[in-house]
């Protein structure tokens, strides 16, 4: 809060992207996605405690903050696992593994689900029938698309800082869970209907805004030249399979745009274009 006055809102590029992209649905069997949200309970990085010394090491948060996350998360979990096998003798289940997650770990407890590894989430919120998730950003873009979304948040008192119980249909037990899921998929509408979709009040134009803040800042600043000092980081390969963007695609992308520039990779998915004189 002390720094609030050095950050402004330029708007939501990720969602505005939805508006112009053709997005194809994942599968056209119907489903319903389950997008996990147990990335410190359930870590590629090792168990709950290595995970919150992790999480301390790369964010300025508190030890009582990061165990917060670590109650969220396993009652988020708690209360999936059941409702997924409630769900699944009479739908398909497909299962999308936070990319911080062991998928293994939903296969076994889970192993009627398909579980999905690797994979592009806005092709599986389009075609989903419901999204179900527990406070992620997917619930936003589901709302955005117009996809019925259940929020599972059990534990509100960690909820309470994101933006998703605000935008989706939002439950904190078992039983209004499935509740809301039996309006929806037996036909009669329900909360999860009434909510699919959601008026998002943000700036427009964040590409163009967010641009325009850069610019100003760097306007008075010396051109970049030559090949741009930057060390790139030494990622494990876990950590490398949740970046999809390679300099290859970039440049196809480039390429298609007619833009002038010179591009220089600085780490997994992040380059730097320089415009030709």
């Amino acid at each position: 809060p002390n720094l609030r006055h050095k950050f402004a809102v330029a708007g939501p590029v990720r969602l505005e992207a939805l508006e112009t992209i053709d997005i194809q649905p994942a599968s056209t069997s119907p489903y319903i996605l389950i997008n996990t949200g147990s990335g410190v309970i359930n870590s590629i990085r090792g168990n709950p405690h290595e995970a919150v010394q992790i999480l301390r090491r790369a964010v300025d948060v508190s030890e009582e903050e990061a165990w917060m996350r670590v109650k969220a998360g396993q009652a988020a979990f708690d209360l999936m696992v059941p409702l997924i096998r409630w769900l699944a003798p009479s739908h398909r289940v497909v299962v999308r593994p936070h990319p911080a997650e062991r998928a293994d770990t939903w296969r076994q407890a889970v192993p009627e689900a398909e579980i999905i590894e690797g994979s592009a989430p806005l092709p599986w919120i389009k075609g989903a029938r419901v999204v179900i998730h527990n406070n992620s950003t997917t619930g936003i873009e589901a709302a955005a698309m117009g996809v019925p979304a259940l929020n599972l948040d059990p534990y509100p008192e960690w909820g309470k800082r994101y933006l998703a119980p605000t935008l989706n249909h939002t439950v904190d037990n078992l039983a209004d869970a499935q509740s809301a899921l039996e309006s929806l998929l037996s036909g009669n509408g329900g909360p999860l209907a009434e909510k699919a979709k959601a008026e998002l009040n943000f700036p427009k134009y964040g590409a163009r805004n967010t641009a325009q803040a850069i610019f100003d800042v760097l306007k008075d600043s010396p051109p970049i030249s030559g090949q741009f000092p930057w060390a790139m980081m030494e990622r494990e390969a876990l950590d490398r399979a949740k970046f999809t963007v390679t300099a290859e695609e970039v440049a196809q992308i480039i390429d298609g745009l007619n833009v002038s520039c010179v591009t220089h990779q600085l780490d997994d998915s992040v380059f730097l274009f320089t415009p030709n004189a």
